[in-house]
C-alpha cells in the first residue's frame, strides 16, 4: 500500500513539474521583469507634412480700417451740424481714404500670396467676385500678377533668396508685409505690400519654408 501511495505522489509530481516547465512561454520569459516604466510617456507624434502649394487667406481688415476712417471724417462733422466743416480739410481727406480702403478691399478679392514647393508669388484671382469661400480657391483660378510696377522682375521669389521679413507693426496687427531677397537684384531688393493676406499664415509658411530672416523668433 505503501509503494502505491508513493507511486502515485510521483506521477502526480512529474505531471505538475511537465506542466510548469512546457508552458507556451519560457521560464526565462516569465521571470524576466519589464524594463519599461508605467509611467514614461510615448514619443511625440511626428509633425504633420507640409503642403505642397498653400493659398493664402485674404484680410480684409486694414481695408475696413481705412473705409471707416475716410467715413467718419466726412460724415461725422455733418450730422454734427458742426460750422467748422470744410469740403477741403473733411472731404478731400476723407474721400481719399475711403477710397484707398475700398481699393484695398478689392485687392484682398483678388490677390493671393502663393506658396509653392519652392517659391512664393503673388497671383490674381481671375474672377475676384465669386463668392467662394477661400478655403475651397484652387490653383487653377489665379493667373500671374505680371511684372512688378515698382521694381520690375516677376512677382515670384524662391525660398533661397530671402534675407529678411517681417510685419510692421507687428504680425497681429500688420499694415505691411516686408521681405528682402536677392533675386530681383544681387544687392538685395526691398518689398513692402498692404497686409491684404493672413500675416500669421505668411508667417508659418515662410518660417516652415526656411526662409531666412534677422532676429529672434
Amino acid at each position: 500500500m505503501i509503494i502505491m501511495v508513493l507511486a502515485i505522489f510521483a506521477i502526480q509530481g512529474t505531471a505538475f513539474n511537465s506542466f510548469l516547465f512546457t508552458s507556451s512561454t519560457p521560464p526565462s520569459s516569465r521571470l524576466r521583469l519589464s524594463t519599461t516604466s508605467p509611467l514614461s510617456t510615448p514619443p511625440p507624434p511626428p509633425p504633420p507634412p507640409i503642403p505642397t502649394t498653400t493659398i493664402i487667406k485674404p484680410d480684409f481688415r486694414l481695408c475696413s480700417l481705412f473705409s471707416l476712417v475716410g467715413l467718419d471724417i466726412l460724415i461725422t462733422p455733418i450730422l454734427a451740424n458742426s460750422e467748422r466743416y470744410n469740403i477741403l480739410l473733411n472731404g478731400g481727406p476723407g474721400f481719399l481714404l475711403l477710397s484707398f480702403g475700398v481699393f484695398l478691399g478689392f485687392q484682398a478679392r483678388r490677390v493671393r500670396f502663393v506658396f509653392d514647393e519652392t517659391t512664393m508669388s503673388l497671383r490674381n484671382k481671375q474672377d475676384p467676385f465669386d463668392d467662394l469661400d477661400p478655403d475651397y480657391e484652387t490653383v487653377a483660378m489665379f493667373e500671374s500678377s505680371g511684372e512688378n510696377i515698382v521694381v520690375g522682375g516677376v512677382n515670384s521669389w524662391s525660398y533661397s533668396s530671402f534675407t529678411n521679413w517681417d510685419f510692421f507693426p507687428n504680425v497681429n496687427y500688420p499694415i505691411l508685409i516686408y521681405f528682402k531677397e536677392n533675386l530681383t537684384s544681387p544687392a538685395g531688393q526691398q518689398h513692402f505690400f498692404p497686409a491684404i493676406c493672413n500675416a500669421k499664415q505668411i508667417e508659418n509658411e515662410l518660417y516652415n519654408r526656411g526662409c531666412s530672416y534677422v532676429g529672434d523668433r
